[in-house]
């Protein structure tokens, strides 16, 4: 289960500069860039109220609106929507009742730690957290601080100590996992659509987009997306559609299993060329 995220994330970045425009209906499409590593596990952000936070990274879109003008019928443009994968999983636990003196408890993880020996990153580096937890797995705050201890990647099993004496404890561990992840991307019908842009139907056969992207930890993909509008097509003087990433399901039967971003949005204008 993961966490930081509530259906659909609505981002706004900075573009990075991954498109190409062309004017004809044929052109050379230029290659993804390659593959980028980037290991971050958290960042402050700033709340309502002043107060600043630390909390766990997760999958980012990093690109946003994309305004095209001179765009209309019998053009091409060419895109990358660059995402970064990071492979953050929270585990909850019923731990055993600390009788005799006992503080350490241990949980069995769902999935292995990350590790990164070129790095010097090691498997307890990716614990992001260990927190207690009521019944209803919300967090808690006690007078007591549970600290990861070791690992065995063998059983991922993960020992913890610092549980109150004479106590039986609710607890979560929040981590970066190391395994990898298989991204569908898809067109969508903007909802709500922006004001003074109209949508069009006929656009879902005018966006050709990747198969299923598979992608390491840490990983940020530039996963290739073409519009092509036809020569006969009627565009209206601006429209828009919007193109989602969502992790696809495990097992052999292929679905969205959480849609995990947005590319909020590219708006599409459109006007004759001079």
């Amino acid at each position: 289960m993961r966490i930081l995220l509530a259906g659909i994330l609505l981002i706004t970045l900075v573009l990075s500069g991954c498109s190409t425009i062309t004017g004809g209906s044929t052109s050379e499409v230029i290659p993804p860039p390659e593959d980028e590593f980037r290991y971050e596990t958290s960042r402050t952000v700033v709340l309502s109220s002043g107060e600043m936070r630390t909390i766990p990274t997760d999958f980012t879109l990093l690109e946003s609106t994309v305004n095209i003008n001179n765009f209309c019928a019998g053009c091409r443009g060419d895109y990358y929507i660059k995402f970064w994968y990071v492979p953050l999983q929270t585990d909850y636990f019923y731990g055993d009742h600390m009788t005799d003196g006992k503080t350490t408890d241990f949980g069995i993880l769902s999935k292995g730690l990350y590790k990164n020996d070129s790095l010097g990153i090691t498997y307890l580096d990716n614990v992001y957290s260990v927190d207690f937890r009521d019944k209803d797995k919300n967090k808690i705050i006690i007078e007591a601080t549970l600290v990861a201890q070791s690992y065995n990647p063998l059983t991922k099993e993960l020992i913890i100590s610092g549980f109150p004496q004479e106590s039986q404890n609710y607890f979560s561990v929040t981590y970066f996992h190391n395994e990898l992840a298989k991204f569908n991307i898809y067109y969508e019908q903007p909802a709500p659509m922006s004001p003074g842009f109209d949508y069009v139907a006929e656009a879902l056969s005018w966006v050709d987009l990747p198969k299923t992207q598979t992608v390491l930890p840490f990983t940020v993909r530039c996963a290739p997306v073409s519009l092509v509008i036809p020569e006969t097509a009627i565009v209206p003087n601006k429209f828009e559609f919007c193109v989602g990433v969502a992790e696809a399901a495990s097992g052999t039967g292929g679905g969205v299993q959480q849609a995990r971003g947005l590319q909020e949005r590219w708006l599409v204008s459109c006007r004759e060329i001079s």
